[in-house]
């Protein structure tokens, strides 16, 4: 854990349900980089930011795209 202290049990369970308790399941795809994010979203935005040079914001783009192509979806 963090190690921070609260005086009352509202605000340390505000900050355990906060973000930055939250379990890293994306990874940047870039060995190099080592990022990891909580969120899909932010894992995208990393990509398309070409902060680490993994692939450009278009090759980023494309590949969303392929993704989410509603001919590919499972649908229920």
């Amino acid at each position: 854990m963090c190690g921070n202290l609260y005086g009352k049990l509202n605000s340390l369970n505000q900050h355990l349900n906060s973000p930055v308790h939250q379990q890293s399941l994306y990874h940047c795809p870039n060995r190099h980089c080592g990022r990891e994010f909580t969120t899909l979203a932010a894992t995208m935005n990393h990509l398309e930011s070409e902060s680490c040079g993994f692939m450009r914001f278009e090759a980023v783009q494309q590949n969303v795209g392929r993704i989410l192509d509603s001919r590919r979806m499972i649908q229920f």
